[in-house]
């Protein structure tokens, strides 16, 4: 008889034991409500589209190095091709949207940087005009890496300053010191003494360290800046 009634009070229990699965036993998952931009990039320039390096649109807070968000840019193919972009759920924290160059997740260059209205949930910018092919951009991608030699210290290597702010006028219509050419000569890759060097060319007689950190990427920039004249822009 007492196994009866435990039997009969467990069964009576059933439904209300099963009625738990049929609910919500976890909490629904959060959507985040921020901030949704829009903008249109306008390249220029493209023939130094960073291959090696990943162009982002990128979202910042008080860290103005390391992004809160960011979304990938594709290649455009042609010069002067815009590209419409709608970045979703951005953190409420942002301050300001950025187009931006990087390699492992560290920020190499910012191209184009726009300031954001704090409490805005839709912002729509004006379009962004973004010219890959500029001298700051070399200076952070290549002259960076060359510094240490050119200029990091006391003294600099063949008297070439590569740091930023004098890279420009030891370079352009500059004299190489162990050669008849200019160190870039604006329009004229060929009459370019810093090519030759960076781009192991058997012309150049005296050793030059080798770069573990150069990428083919960095020569093709610094080649399409001087074709397109060696502007300082």
């Amino acid at each position: 008889m007492k196994h009866f009634k435990e039997y009969m009070i467990m069964t009576a229990l059933l439904p209300f034991c099963f009625s738990c699965d049929s609910g919500d036993i976890y909490p629904k998952e959060t959507v985040y409500d921020g901030i949704t931009i829009e903008t249109e990039l306008h390249f220029t320039g493209v023939g130094a589209w960073p291959e090696d390096y990943q162009l982002i649109l990128a979202a910042y807070g008080d860290d103005t190095e390391n992004p809160v968000a960011s979304q990938s840019i594709d290649q455009v193919s042609t010069d002067g091709e815009s590209v419409k972009i709608t970045f979703a759920n951005v953190l409420t924290d942002a301050k300001t949207i950025a187009v931006s160059m990087v390699k492992s997740r560290k920020l190499v260059y910012k191209f184009t940087e726009a300031l954001l209205t704090e409490g805005e949930k839709k912002v729509e910018l004006p379009v962004q005009e973004v010219n890959l092919l500029t001298f700051n951009r070399l200076q952070s991608q290549l002259f960076s890496q060359c510094a240490a030699c050119h200029g990091g210290s006391t003294t600099a290597s063949a008297g070439l300053y590569l740091t930023e702010g004098q890279s420009y006028n030891m370079l352009v219509n500059h004299p190489a010191v162990h050669s008849t050419k200019m160190r870039v000569a604006p329009g004229l890759i060929s009459g370019s003494f810093i090519v030759d060097v960076l781009g192991g060319s058997t012309d150049v007689k005296y050793n030059h360290s080798k770069l573990s950190s150069l990428k083919a990427e960095d020569v093709v920039l610094l080649k399409e800046w001087i074709e397109n004249g060696a502007k300082n822009e």
